[in-house]
């Protein structure tokens, strides 16, 4: 699934496909694009070198992805204005602006597990503007800002059993009212 002009797999109004050893990539939009309660099931895909988004989650999208791989593109997942989402052993690394986005999100959370997230140019997962999300098991390590950056108001998330490393600017950063929850977590070797 190639160079298209729009999203290279677009899901909405109930859509819930299966999508099983797929590459979706060199698109000018997104390279998934699941929103207005669309569904989906995304086995074993690489999402790569996408013009916007990897993976675009937006109004009640609820997909899975599980043993995919999200890279080189603007963004690597991006959960937005009501969107949900399972991610479970998800590598997302190598995107230009932030391998995991979640804003405005607050409802029914994204959740990541078992995912490894990093290296990358920027940040490693945001959560802001009454964001929230659930992730366990997981890592956040390798890139080039912070790690971990949940900020603003009504943002939170907890994030049980993550390890933070190697991030050149920080490992976790909290700031302006957010009200994250860490638990069993390791934060080490940041700048």
């Amino acid at each position: 699934i190639t160079e298209n002009g729009l999203a290279g797999v677009a899901v909405k109004n109930n859509g819930n496909p299966s999508v099983d050893d797929c590459t979706i990539a060199n698109g000018q939009d997104a390279g998934l694009l699941v929103y207005d309660s669309g569904k989906g099931s995304f086995r074993d895909c690489e999402i790569a070198r996408n013009a916007l988004a990897g993976v675009a989650i937006s109004k009640d999208g609820d997909p899975t992805l599980i043993g995919c791989t999200v890279h080189s593109c603007n963004s690597g997942i991006s959960v937005v204005e009501g969107g949900h989402g399972t991610f479970k052993n998800v590598e997302v690394h190598d995107n230009a602006t932030c391998q995991v986005e979640v804003v405005d999100c607050r409802l029914q959370p994204p959740v990541l597990e078992e995912c490894i997230i990093g290296p990358g140019p920027s940040l490693g997962v945001m959560v802001r503007s009454s964001g929230t999300c659930i992730m366990s098991n997981s890592s956040i390590s390798g890139n080039a800002l912070i790690g971990l950056l949940v900020h603003g108001a009504g943002a939170t998330g907890t994030f049980t059993n993550v390890l933070i490393e190697k991030n050149k600017v920080g490992g976790a950063h909290f700031s302006d009212s957010a009200e994250p929850r860490m638990i069993g977590a390791k934060v080490r070797e940041n700048g």
